[in-house]
């Protein structure tokens, strides 16, 4: 998967939208199998459901 916009242009395996904490179970699992991950969060914090 690509990403472009105007000021960045990042590849990765695995697109992860939000940071809960299954999100990010999910990210560990990933990166731990070798893909390369990006998460993807709007806020300035991650945290998801579980703040």
């Amino acid at each position: 998967m690509s990403i472009t916009s105007p000021h960045h242009n990042l590849k990765c395996d695995l697109l992860i939208v939000g940071s809960g904490a299954a999100r990010l179970i999910a990210t560990i699992t990933a990166a731990a199998s070798g893909l390369d991950v990006i998460i993807a969060e709007k806020s300035e914090l991650i945290d998801g459901a579980t703040a």
